[in-house]
């Protein structure tokens, strides 16, 4: 894939499972940028901008996820949780073992409360069939967090989330080198490769790469 600033002489070349570096040394240049991948305005955007997939142009909304602030990962990113049940679905639909325990389960929970509503006076019977999809949702299925860990334990579940969505877009990350030490980078960039993302790391003149 490749990413076309506006103010910038050459394309960015992201290639999946090779994490790009790009420094901007022109702190306006920088801010302007910055502003622009947050924005998902594209060409329209303060600094234009636009993704491509070979000859296909994709949407900057629907082909990057923008990580403005690494200290707070967008989990709840939308191009990510509503995939979620779906990605569910679809690895029930390989395992048919599974899929029959959880709807013998399923129906024999409905039950147990039909006969509880036999002890009432009135009539009541499920109107809706089980749906796992709503099941999921209604329960709050989402990936685990935990604030207390290392910031790299943080940034290697999320990217790990970001894969298991299968999302095959491009991953925006802004100063996150300013958050890590040389081996922890280097453990994030090992884990970036393995995943086969496709991921930009964004920093500005400011950013002094770690010692250790």
């Amino acid at each position: 894939m490749n990413i076309v600033i506006n103010g910038m002489d050459q394309p960015v070349e992201i290639k999946a499972g090779k994490p790009t570096a790009l420094r901007v040394y022109n702190q306006a240049l920088y801010a302007r940028i910055c502003r622009s991948f947050e924005s998902g305005l594209g060409t329209e955007a303060l600094e234009p901008y636009s993704i491509w997939d070979g000859e296909t142009e994709v949407s900057p909304r629907d082909g990057t996820i923008v990580i403005g602030d690494p200290l707070d990962l967008p989990w709840d990113h939308r191009l990510l949780a509503q995939h979620l049940a779906e990605r569910f679905i679809a690895c029930l639909q390989e395992d048919e073992e599974t899929r029959q325990t959880i709807d013998s389960q399923s129906q024999e929970i409905m039950k147990a409360i039909e006969r509880i509503a036999f002890s009432f006076n009135s009539e009541y019977s499920f109107t809706k069939d089980w749906d796992l999809t709503k099941f999921i949702k209604l329960f709050g299925l989402e990936p685990e967090q935990d604030p207390g860990e290392p910031y790299i334990d943080s940034c290697i579940r999320f990217t790990e989330y970001i894969a298991d969505m299968g999302f095959k877009g491009v991953i925006i990350f802004m100063n996150l080198g300013l958050f890590l030490t040389k081996s922890e980078l280097k453990t994030f960039l090992d884990t970036i490769i393995f995943l086969n993302l496709n991921v930009l790391l964004l920093e500005g003149a400011s950013y002094i790469p770690p010692k250790g």
